[in-house]
């Protein structure tokens, strides 16, 4: 039997990354242990079995175990939504992102958050529900502060809170345990071109009709409506999907793929003018977005990762599935049966077998990807995403999911403060070992957001860059407005740099950033931390001046919602079962947390009180 060594090694990899024995993978995957020792030594696998190992290790991806990427991005997966929904501690049932253009070509836009509830066992008092509010509100920082005097009228059952630039609704239910809904309707803003995220996908999105939604809370749909403006007479339509913190390495349409292959079904009506893209569970730290552009600028690439129906129909078992997608890329190639079996060096009745849906090994799939450039390993995984189950995750599964699924590491993140009596803070936020992990174009920049954000008291200063502790240039950093969001920034980082790894340091100055006043009696503060790139390490350290014993010196975990207060779970214990190495030494002054794998959308902090 032929033997596949370098797929073992990819199984090996990725069974000792997530912390799994033999006899525990051999559980999971349903099978003996034999079985599991057997394919690690690179046994020549059957299609069934490949799919069990990438359904039960999240990382895993069709294309790291037949392509030639040692990490590719994953395949949707509803265990990560779970894990988010479960530390979260609420839901949104769903969300609406439409977006439409009036006569004089002004951009109005509507967002809806439907059915939000804490989950079963969470808070009811009417505090909690105002944290729900502010964590699901979509306005200014003003007007996120007037949530605070927000009326709890019980006979109301609806508050409205207008702003300038656009008018928010909040109805609820008759009792504190019901959902709430939250819609915010934008004021009408002239139509501006939006560079975008810098990048690939700026083909897509300059002058295009754009809605956009950034998932960080659980929702379990997602709605995307766009009414192409006026203008458009014969519109094309593109949906992609991007990591948040920065362009994808092999593009945004092989992520679109690789994360939906069994395709997105897009919907037109005719009547309306409206395009819509629904989806079940979208994976908290992914942008969507529907853009649509005439119809003859529409990049290839974006044409295989748009809306299709032609996957909806396939319902038969997986190998089936596979078997009907070689089908078609061998008519779409127009070759025959024999064709075909002369460029893999097979015999026609293998092709035959395999497009029969007979259960293939891993090395005629591999044959068949060479000969058919228009076949992805994805298209072999169709019908996957809807029939994966939600398993459940450990935190360490969740990190290297969201690894691949970004494709860029970092191998340390680090903020040092330093405090003095007046309350001022002087720090240093560093990122170590940053690095591409995907193979992207020749020569393309890698694009990232790498939390380094001013801060409101704040003020944003250099950012030099270091390679094997050598000083290089300073880099400055692009700020730019991202699709869908407010002015924000990205670091823009040469292809030579991304491939070799970089650091970055920046030291920034806060004036009574960390001032206790005498009402504040019995208020923490400290310094938080949430990583934007998935990061081996962080470090959180505070210097105290001579002489400060700060009390109730302790470390937490928050999800990264807009909001936390002391009222918001504590995840410390459930992300980090072993515990935070948190190191006090008030003789000499010093505070640090160092956690190993933080996750995406979370916030590491050290709080104390004043003494």
């Amino acid at each position: 039997m032929s033997t596949t060594p370098e797929l073992g090694d990819t199984l090996r990899r990725a069974r000792e990354a997530a912390g799994w024995s033999l006899h525990e993978a051999a559980q999971r995957l349903g099978v003996s242990w034999d079985s599991v020792r057997k394919a690690e030594e690179g046994r020549d696998l059957r299609l069934s079995m490949l799919r069990a190992w990438v359904h039960a290790l999240p990382a895993l991806s069709p294309r790291s175990v037949l392509g030639n990427a040692d990490v590719a991005p994953p395949l949707a997966s509803p265990s990560v939504w779970e894990l988010v929904s479960r530390t979260h501690g609420f839901v949104v049932a769903r969300r609406v992102e439409s977006a439409r253009f009036d006569a004089e070509g002004r951009r109005i836009e509507q967002s809806e958050a439907l059915g939000v509830r804490w989950l079963a066992g969470h808070r009811l008092d009417p505090a909690a529900r105002l944290d729900l509010m502010r964590t699901v509100f979509m306005g200014s920082g003003d007007a996120l502060r007037a949530l605070r005097a927000e009326p709890t009228d019980p006979r109301s059952h609806r508050s409205t809170i207008e702003t300038a630039d656009a008018v928010h609704e909040f109805a609820f239910g008759r009792h504190a345990r019901a959902a709430f809904d939250y819609r915010c309707a934008r004021r009408a803003t002239p139509a501006t071109r939006e560079p975008g995220l810098q990048g690939e996908s700026d083909a897509i999105v300059r002058d295009a009709g754009v809605v956009a939604a950034d998932i960080f809370l659980p929702v379990r749909e997602l709605e995307l409506r766009l009414h192409p403006p006026p203008e458009v007479a014969s519109p094309s339509f593109a949906f992609f999907a991007v990591p948040g913190s920065c362009v994808p390495p092999l593009g945004a349409a092989a992520l679109t793929r690789a994360l939906l292959p069994d395709g997105v079904p897009l919907r037109w009506d005719r009547t309306r003018r409206c395009a819509s893209v629904t989806l079940r569970l979208p994976i908290p730290n992914v942008r969507y977005i529907l853009a649509c552009l005439p119809a003859d600028r529409a990049p290839e690439g974006f044409r295989a990762a748009r809306a299709s129906t032609r996957l909806a129909s396939l319902t038969a078992h997986a190998t089936t599935h596979a078997g009907r997608q070689v089908e078609a890329a061998r008519e779409r190639a127009g070759l025959s049966r024999r064709q075909l079996a002369t460029r893999m060096d097979a015999s026609p009745a293998s092709v035959i077998e395999l497009e029969a849906g007979h259960d293939p090994r891993v090395s005629t799939l591999r044959r068949a990807l060479r000969a058919l450039p228009g076949l992805w390993p994805e298209d072999l995984f169709v019908g996957m995403s809807r029939a994966r189950t939600r398993l459940d995750l450990t935190p360490r599964e969740a990190w290297l999911y969201f690894r691949n699924l970004v494709g860029v590491e970092a191998l340390e993140a680090s903020r040092a403060l330093k405090l003095t009596r007046a309350g001022d803070g002087s720090e240093t936020i560093a990122t170590r070992g940053l690095r591409r992990l995907h193979a992207s174009a020749p020569g393309a920049d890698m694009i990232v957001q790498d939390g380094i954000s001013p801060g409101a008291r704040g003020r944003l200063g250099p950012v030099f860059l270091e390679q094997d502790g050598a000083s290089l240039p300073e880099l400055r950093v692009r700020w730019l407005r991202a699709v869908g969001h407010s002015q924000d920034f990205q670091l823009v980082v040469p292809a030579p740099l991304a491939e070799a790894g970089i650091s970055f340091t920046r030291r920034d100055r806060k004036q009574q950033a960390y001032k206790m006043r005498p009402t504040d009696t019995g208020r923490s503060i400290g310094p938080a931390y949430e990583c934007f790139v998935p990061t081996s390490r962080l470090i959180l350290s505070v210097g105290f001046p001579r002489g400060y014993r700060p009390a109730d010196v302790s470390a937490h975990v928050r999800a990264g919602v807009q909001v936390t207060t002391p009222r918001w779970p504590d995840l410390a214990e459930l992300l980090h079962p072993r515990g935070l190495e948190l190191r006090v030494d008030l003789d000499a002054g010093i505070v640090e947390l160092r956690v190993e794998q933080p996750l995406l959308g979370y916030r590491y902090s050290i709080t104390w009180t004043a003494p």
